[in-house]
């Protein structure tokens, strides 16, 4: 039988290269802080930018959570930890985040 003709979920693509992109995203900016790299707490340019960097993959994982592991994430926390529960959500994470990273930047600039 066709799998096809069940009406099954549509297919997944995985994209590592895409996924290693993004994990490094994450994970390289706090590597930094642990190493003593950057102060968070005097660099407002960075921490501004890593909380927008976070709030467009949520817009992403919005458009393109069939596309990578790490964005699937990222739509799954938006369908499982909000209230409501919704895909939508990724838009209000989205906002919030680039709110809060703008401001920081703007904080710098007005220093």
């Amino acid at each position: 039988m066709d799998d096809s003709s069940r009406g099954d979920a549509p297919q997944f693509e995985s994209n590592r290269l895409l996924d290693v992109l993004i994990v490094a995203g994450l994970l390289v900016p706090q590597i930094l802080v642990i190493a003593g790299k950057v102060n968070p707490k005097t660099d407002d340019r960075f921490t501004g930018g890593y909380i927008t960097f976070i709030g467009l993959l949520f817009l992403a994982s919005y458009y393109w959570s069939d596309k990578s592991v790490v964005l699937r994430g990222f739509i799954w926390i938006c369908e499982n930890f909000s209230n409501p529960r919704s895909r939508k959500m990724a838009f209000f994470y989205f906002a919030l985040c680039l709110f809060f990273g703008l401001i920081t930047l703007l904080h710098v600039s007005g220093s």
